[in-house]
């Protein structure tokens, strides 16, 4: 089964780190109001290495 969360990854410094269910619904959280950019692009990094590498088309 094919892994239906996304993460996107802060590029600007006052950019949210976008969390998104791309499945049914597409739900999506926005993360780090209160964080500095850089912790912001430190957690999209940590919640990126949790989650499996993306399928082949």
């Amino acid at each position: 089964m094919a892994c239906r969360t996304r993460i996107d990854v802060p590029q600007g410094p006052r950019q949210l780190l976008h969390i998104k269910d791309v499945g049914h619904g597409g739900a999506q959280v926005d993360v780090g109001v209160f964080a500095t950019p850089e912790r912001r692009w430190q957690v999209a990094q940590e919640l990126l290495a949790l989650l499996p590498p993306p399928a082949p088309p």
